[in-house]
């Protein structure tokens, strides 16, 4: 499985619970992205990180759909980095990084 990839950088708003989608691709061995390939992937996250959802709501494992499965990630207050990893049977692992920051926009 290949990890989109992730900002470089996420601003995560302190106290507000910053979302984002974490997508894995189920692809072969040119990195082409295979759509048939529908399989339940399931999604880990640790660090500064949660994922929502869970079997009661398809969302871990979540199905792929055209070969992408997709989960929702809630950044914790505390800025640091989230790990996410996805897994299926019979596939390689995928796994991304993303660092999160303290929000600086200025508030009234």
């Amino acid at each position: 499985m290949q990890p989109s990839t992730p900002p470089p950088r996420w601003a995560a708003a302190i106290g507000s619970g910053a979302q984002r989608r974490g997508r894995a691709t189920i692809v072969d061995a040119n990195g082409t992205t295979v759509p048939g390939n529908d399989v339940q992937v399931t999604f880990n996250v640790s660090g500064a990180g949660r994922l929502i959802g869970d079997a009661g709501i398809n969302a871990n494992p979540a199905p792929a759909t055209a070969g992408i499965a997709t989960a929702l990630v809630r950044a914790e207050r505390r800025p640091g980095t989230i790990t996410i990893t996805a897994t299926a049977p019979g596939l390689a692992a995928g796994t991304i990084r993303i660092t999160t920051t303290p929000d600086t926009t200025p508030r009234i």
